[in-house]
Order: C-alpha cells, then sequence, then structure tokens
C-alpha cells in the first residue's frame, strides 16, 4: 500500500510539472495579448465554470470550518497568481519561470517543519539536483552578466517574481491542511469564484476586456488550453498531497519551469544552450531519482 501510494504522488506530481510548464507557455502569450489581468479574470471563470461540472461527483462539506479556512488560503495564493501574470506580460520568461517556479524552496522546508516529514539524504540531493538543474536551464547567466545587479534586483518583474515564490511556497505548504479534511477538490475550488472579487474591487474593468480579441478563435482556444492545463496541474498537485509528502512533491512539480524552457523551443523560437541542455538533463535525472528512492 505504502508503494502504491507513493507512485500515486510521484504520479500526480508529474501530471502538474507538465501542466504548469506547458499552461505557463500559454500564460504568456494570453497575458501580452489581452493583458495580465485580462487574462487572469478570464482564467478563473474559465476554471470556475469547468471545475462546477465536478461538484456532484466531489461529495459533501462535512467540515465548514475547514472550507472557510481554504477561501482564506486560496485567498492568500490568488494575489501570487496575479503578481506571476503581471510578471510574465512585462518581464524575460525563462527569468521569471525560475524565480516563481523555485517555490518548493519555501514549501519542502515548512512542510517538514508543520508536518513532521522527513527526507533522506539522497531525497535531499534529488532535489537540490532538481533546483540546480532548474536554474541551469533557465537564468540566462551571460544576460545577467551583462547588467548591474543591483538594477536586475529592482526591476518590477523580478520583485514580482520572488513574491510570487513566496506565495507559492506557503500555499502549496498549508493547503495540504484542508486537503486533508476536506479532499483535494474542495481544497482549491473556492479560489476559482475570485474572478468576483477582481471585478467588484476594481482589479479589473471592462475596458480590461477586449470583446473584439475574445472573437479570435486562436486566442480562444489558447485561453482554453490555458485553462485546462493550469486547472488540472493545480489538482494534480492536491491529489499528489493526499498520497504523499508535500516534501516529494512540491520539487517535482516545482520543474515546471524545465518543461516551459523545453516547449519555448519550438513555440518562442528560443535556442537550447549547452548549459540548458545540462539543466534539464540535470533536473531530469532528480526527478527520476526521486522517484525512485521514493519508492
Amino acid at each position: 500500500m505504502m508503494i502504491y501510494s507513493l507512485a500515486m504522488a510521484i504520479f500526480f506530481a508529474l501530471l502538474a510539472l507538465v501542466g504548469w510548464g506547458a499552461g505557463d507557455i500559454m500564460v504568456a502569450k494570453v497575458s501580452r495579448i489581452l493583458g495580465n489581468r485580462a487574462a487572469n479574470f478570464i482564467w478563473l471563470i474559465g476554471s470556475f465554470l469547468i471545475s462546477s461540472l465536478y461538484i456532484p461527483f466531489a461529495g459533501p462539506v462535512n467540515d465548514w470550518a475547514m472550507l472557510f479556512l481554504a477561501i482564506l488560503i486560496n485567498f492568500f495564493g490568488l494575489y501570487g497568481t496575479i503578481f506571476y501574470f503581471r510578471a510574465l506580460e512585462v518581464g524575460h520568461t525563462s527569468l521569471v519561470g525560475t524565480i516563481s517556479g523555485a517555490f518548493p524552496v519555501v514549501t519542502v522546508p515548512l512542510s517538514i517543519l508543520l508536518f513532521k516529514e522527513s527526507l533522506t539524504a539522497i531525497q535531499i540531493g534529488a532535489i537540490l539536483l532538481i533546483i540546480s538543474g532548474l536554474v541551469l536551464a533557465t537564468f540566462h547567466f551571460e544576460e545577467i552578466k551583462k547588467r548591474n545587479l543591483s538594477r536586475l534586483l529592482k526591476e518590477k518583474s523580478i520583485v514580482l517574481s520572488f513574491a510570487t515564490l513566496l506565495i507559492w511556497g506557503i500555499y502549496w505548504t498549508l493547503v495540504r491542511y484542508p486537503v486533508e479534511k476536506i479532499g483535494w477538490f474542495w481544497s482549491s475550488y473556492p479560489g476559482y469564484s475570485f474572478f468576483i472579487y477582481m471585478y467588484l474591487t476594481g482589479m479589473v474593468k471592462r475596458k480590461d476586456i477586449t470583446i473584439n480579441k475574445l472573437k479570435n478563435r486562436r486566442i480562444i482556444l489558447m485561453i482554453i488550453t490555458m485553462t485546462l492545463l493550469i486547472l488540472t496541474a493545480n489538482f494534480a498537485f492536491n491529489l499528489g498531497i493526499t498520497y504523499g509528502f508535500s516534501s516529494v512533491v512540491a520539487p517535482i512539480a516545482g520543474s515546471a519551469p524545465v518543461i516551459f524552457v523545453i516547449i519555448s523551443r519550438f513555440v518562442f523560437k528560443e535556442r537550447l544552450t549547452g548549459q540548458q541542455r545540462l539543466g534539464i538533463l540535470f533536473s531530469l535525472a532528480g526527478i527520476v531519482m526521486m522517484g525512485i528512492v521514493s519508492v
């Protein structure tokens, strides 16, 4: 039974990895076409409508206090998503993806502290290998060397990316509490209704939603793809931590920027450097190592 649970945790973590990695491509494209607020608003509406179809199969909520906690946690996590959409719109996609995708750096130690999880030395080595590969695969060191480091750290997209890292790291740790009590679905579902909050608070206005652009079939297809991929990844992560440690699921799922770099080679016509190839190899090796030692 233990082997089955760990295998399922790794499976759902890999599903989240692919969903986030591919979905972020669409997030970047849609955010640059519609604007980050409109893209986030439409994504939330789509996610809410699609996930609502599962309500008849989700079962009743048996702990309303925990549902309220889930709402608060999702409200906190919403700002990480808002910052991320904005950072992808205005910043360097690989750099933004690397920083934001490094949220396991926060999730892993917090999970160990709060849930008394433990990792073997090999698992720790695998996590470090994944993170090292992620950095190698997505950081453009030559570009950074040509710029003033203090100026780079003051750029809005960098600040937003680090804010995303911190918020997501905390969110994907704390969401385990409602997941264990009310299940993987109800722990995230309330968050998708926050498009109402965005509209009522003026975070998104009618002028942000350009109807003419939404009539474009290509844009509609990108929005649907983005919604399905990110929604699947989010629920897959929750399913993963119902079977295994967050400190195992998070590093695997958090390697999504590696997938982002691979797809970017074809979508954005970005060439893979030797450094990026090495980074991808490191991360994939770490993922395989994590899977082997966990099982």
